[in-house]
């Protein structure tokens, strides 16, 4: 090298400079990630759009069965599965309309929300800010994704009479609200059933009741009758959600106001008084009765909250519920409570849970809970099919760990299932495979998740990481070579 002055710029000549290619044209990164998405889609899921099965609306239906595991989702309200099973519907995963819910719980959950016009069980969003734990599931037969209902339910729950009933959901000509024509008095307590005229863009929906654990009451199971019930759903798709309070069941109300007769006092006040038959006009009678009696008790329970007392009997004439409602609050007074903290909201809700039947209670003890998962065991093994989906809700059960670990242990040895994820306020996670607790290792779904994936594409070797594909049971094809996978992308 000629000799230079230090500090003097080098200056290569030609021969030393490097050849450089032609710039090239690269996608904005937006489009970049949707079309590796949609690859990631095409492969994930047999078939695509194609081989579409018109019967279940574009649900590749054989392409489930054939996926090599089947996802579960936990969340802590029940009603918030149904987010799991729209985003399952929106990935191709499972059917828009005709499914089947297996509905596992001390409760049957089939209301329907009181000031939502059935139209806007088609609006996700405002579906979601309307339905609660107990008034999720006929808002989603409106919409057509559940055709039949199975509920399985301890024995100590008796809201609705075990048998096989079809009955029509529909939009009220006059209320726009969602309304059924099953004249079971759990429908008619909550002033939900009318008559089949008075629905429009109504559906036939079948409800099967199934009891387990009988022994508890010294009867015995029927597995002939699981075995009917579920015969007729082998081919179709199914969600199987199971509550823990199937196992344990805990009535949120029962201890209101403790060391007072509140709870008693507002069984009085919303006592139910059955159709004195099963006719049209005396049911109609009983509805409109019903829905009075409603009506006057939420005039006073929305003046007690605004005024911390009742409306002045020279302005409204006293009744039977005005004077009941008089004695709630004197009971509530005479153990200390200031009228201007009691939260009558509350009050009515709990009042409103006295239908037919009130909420069930029933602390299970280490035996009783053995011969439930015994049942429910015997249950699973009638199956015809493995589920679609399978979701469990928590209910904010107290200690439910030790009952979720068992459960999943359970599932996990009569079906291929995916490693769980927890939807905790729209955030999924996943969970570890020895422990029900969030795993701390998981990579949470969040603002990072497309940091994270655009650094998962700059990889050159290494094996993929399939675990997120497994938890939507979006595993990749048999047979297809991962380190092709990451070539092609």
């Amino acid at each position: 090298m000629a000799d230079r002055n230090i500090g003097e710029p080098i200056t290569p000549t030609e021969e030393q400079l490097p050849e450089f290619e032609e710039l090239q044209e690269f996608e904005p990164p937006e489009e970049a990630v949707a079309n590796v998405i949609e690859y990631v889609q095409s492969v994930a899921i047999p078939g695509g759009s194609e081989g579409e099965n018109p019967q279940f609306n574009g649900h590749n239906f054989q392409s489930a069965r054939q996926s090599k595991q089947i996802p579960i989702c936990i969340v802590n309200e029940n009603q918030d599965i149904i987010e799991f099973v729209h985003d399952m519907i929106n990935k191709k995963f499972f059917p828009e309309h005709g499914s089947t819910l297996i509905h596992v719980d001390a409760n049957p959950d089939l209301l329907a929300p009181n000031t939502m016009p059935a139209d806007e069980s088609f609006d996700h969003s405002m579906l979601y800010l309307q339905h609660n734990y107990d008034r999720w599931i006929l808002p989603n037969c409106y919409n057509g994704i559940f055709k039949k209902i199975i509920w399985v339910r301890p024995p100590w729950s008796e809201h609705i009479r075990e048998d096989s009933v079809t009955f029509k959901v529909g939009k009220h000509k006059e209320s726009s609200y969602i309304n059924v024509d099953c004249k079971q008095n759990y429908f008619i307590a909550e002033c939900l059933w009318t008559t089949s005229d008075n629905l429009t863009d109504a559906k036939n929906i079948t409800l099967d009741c199934i009891t387990l654990g009988n022994e508890l009451s010294y009867e015995n199971d029927c597995p002939e009758y699981w075995r009917a019930v579920l015969g007729e759903n082998q081919t179709v798709p199914t969600v199987l959600d199971i509550d823990l309070e199937f196992f344990i069941t805990e009535n949120p109300y029962l201890f209101l106001y403790e060391n007072t007769i509140v709870y008693e006092l507002l069984r009085e006040l919303f006592v139910f008084i059955r159709p004195t038959s099963q006719t049209d006009e005396a049911v109609t009678e009983t509805v409109e009765m019903r829905s009075e009696q409603f009506k006057e008790i939420e005039t006073y329970f929305n003046h007690l909250t605004q005024h911390h007392k009742l409306p002045d009997p020279e302005d409204i004439p006293p009744s039977p519920i005005y004077e009941k409602v008089a004695e709630i609050m004197a009971e509530l007074e005479r153990h200390g409570h200031d009228l201007k903290d009691v939260d009558w909201d509350l009050l009515y809700d709990c009042g409103h849970s006295f239908g037919d039947h009130e909420h069930p209670h029933h602390v299970t003890n280490s035996a009783e809970l053995d011969l439930l998962f015994k049942s429910f065991e015997n249950f699973l093994d009638e199956f015809y099919e493995p589920p679609s989906i399978i979701t469990i809700a928590r209910s904010d059960l107290e200690g439910y760990a030790e009952i979720e670990d068992r459960l999943l242990e359970l599932l996990n040895s009569k079906f291929n299932c995916a490693v769980p994820i927890v939807y905790d306020q729209g955030n999924a996670v996943g969970v570890d495979s020895d422990s029900t607790c969030v795993s701390e290792d998981v990579d949470e779904r969040g603002t990072d998740e497309l940091e994270e994936f655009l650094e998962f594409l700059t990889l050159q070797t290494g094996e993929v990481d399939n675990s997120d594909a497994s938890n939507a049971n979006l595993a990749l094809p048999e047979g297809q070579d991962d380190e092709e996978d990451v070539s092609e992308l």
